[in-house]
């Protein structure tokens, strides 16, 4: 086993072999690099303010977990972007001493970096006083390629006993950008904090942000389950109107925006639980405004659900839905065009007659439909041309760590909650009863490329983001 002994930024060498390739990180500079036998080595070596707590203090006895606490404290200076070092420079007496003594202050309170907690997590472990308690350098990389580590950049804990039942992004003029609905209570994701704000006495279940004419920044709209439809300001929440409430709960939102040649309106669609799809002009949304149009599709078993254009560059424009067993598309005039009934299907090995019958629960459109049913732990891939399911995706098989079995429980974990397709279009993510968010490339295959593990009881709602100058 070779110890390094000097890992640190400056002994990391960053080049690329043509401007467009990736970059390529290489170790240089093994002067006091030594071969570490089973007893370790005892001589102190390496640059102050880099170098382990045993190998700071001389005169002790360190093995190759030396090097990972040197590699904590590089990802360190990578999360704050070298802030330590440059104090190190203003005081180098304190330097070394800080770091063995794990005074390390923390990089998001004092350096105001932005939360990773995988990264961070991994980061404190390395950093880990006692070398035996520190991840070997194997496991450190395990955790480093893990989909968990690569995705999460942030998690808010909720105030009990709230549960989420929706998620919306809001964009405009204040970058705060992210905006949640969870049961009755209004929460803006600013910065690092939570505010709440309690906008009806239902439970909102479906949440979608609007464009209102002569509006700076984008307004919500909320739909709750006595089919209440409230329009709040995503700047300040107890700025609220009402629309003309719909006929029952509202089950799905969307807010359909035409390009600016086409010279059209933008419009609310609001899809209800007995079926009915409800149209408001955006000049209306503030003015207890009531539908332009309405349109039966459904009845009280076949509510209209996740309404929603397309991803797809060559029907980019047509908006989508479920109602019952049957995959709706509509025209400019939000008449249907398309009709697919999914029970007219060739049974596939994953499909059940069960799955078949089922209504359509969660939805998303892109080149293909990929759609999970009430109740079902598959996600259905259907051709929307020739109307025919291609493929069936049994999301369990993806999880190397949940037995299969035909237990009450396992079923329960198993079915999909929640799904999107990322904004390259080559992904679907897919999240589970269990918790589980599973990210599947969209291609011949759709094999998952991460599984990330459960981090709460059931993920309900995905949304995309752009943060900080990249989609999330």
């Amino acid at each position: 086993m070779i110890i390094y002994r000097d890992l640190k930024p400056h002994n990391v060498l960053l080049f690329n072999l043509k401007t467009d390739a990736d970059v390529i990180a290489k170790i240089t500079d093994y002067g006091i690099a030594q071969y570490c036998c089973s007893m370790g080595v005892r001589s102190s070596e390496g640059t102050p303010g880099f170098r382990a707590p045993e190998v700071a203090r001389g005169n002790a006895t360190y093995n190759q977990q030396a090097d990972v606490f040197s590699f904590g404290l590089l990802l360190y200076d990578l999360l704050t972007g070298g802030e330590r070092i440059c104090d190190g420079v203003k005081f180098p007496s304190e330097f070394d001493e800080v770091a063995v003594q794990g005074k390390l202050p923390d990089p998001v309170k004092h350096y105001g970096c932005s939360p990773w907690p995988g990264f961070q997590a991994l980061m404190k472990d390395c950093l880990n006083v006692y070398p035996h308690d520190r991840p070997t350098s194997t496991q450190a990389f395990a955790r480093l390629n893990s989909g968990e580590m690569l995705c999460l950049m942030r998690e808010l804990p909720l105030p009990r006993p709230v549960h989420a039942e929706c998620v919306a992004v809001r964009n405009g003029a204040h970058p705060d950008g992210l905006s949640s609905i969870y049961c009755k209570l209004f929460f803006n994701f600013n910065k690092r904090n939570l505010s709440n704000q309690e906008i009806d006495s239902s439970p909102i279940l479906c949440l979608v942000a609007v464009q209102i004419p002569g509006e700076a920044s984008d307004w919500m709209v909320g739909g709750t389950q006595s089919g209440s439809l409230v329009v709040f300001s995503g700047v300040d929440p107890s700025t609220w109107y009402r629309l003309k409430n719909v006929s029952d709960a509202v089950t799905s939102l969307y807010f359909h925006v035409n390009p600016p040649r086409l010279q059209r309106k933008n419009y609310l669609l609001v899809g209800t639980a007995d079926g009915l799809l409800a149209i408001y002009e955006d000049s209306a949304l503030k003015e207890f405004g009531q539908p332009v149009k309405s349109v039966v599709l459904g009845t009280v078993n076949t509510p209209v659900v996740c309404l929603g254009t397309s991803s797809y560059s060559l029907d980019r424009r047509c908006v989508w839905a479920g109602c019952g067993t049957r995959i709706l598309s509509f025209s400019a005039d939000y008449t249907v065009s398309r009709n697919i009934d999914t029970r007219n299907t060739v049974p596939l090995p994953t499909l059940s007659y069960l799955a078949a019958e089922a209504n359509v629960w969660r939805m998303a459109v892109d080149k293909y439909v990929y759609l999970s049913k009430a109740g079902m732990a598959t996600v259905e891939v259907w051709d929307k041309w020739s109307e025919r399911m291609v493929e069936c995706i049994d999301c369990p098989s993806g999880v190397a760590d949940v037995p299969v079995d035909s237990s009450p429980s396992w079923a329960r974990w198993a079915r999909v909650k929640s799904l999107l397709v990322g904004q390259d279009s080559a992904t679907l993510w897919v999240g589970t009863r269990g918790g589980h968010l599973l990210l599947l490339e969209l291609g011949n295959k759709h094999h998952a490329l991460r599984v990330i593990p459960p981090r709460c009881h059931s993920l309900r709602g995905i949304a995309s983001a752009f943060i900080g100058g990249s989609h999330s």
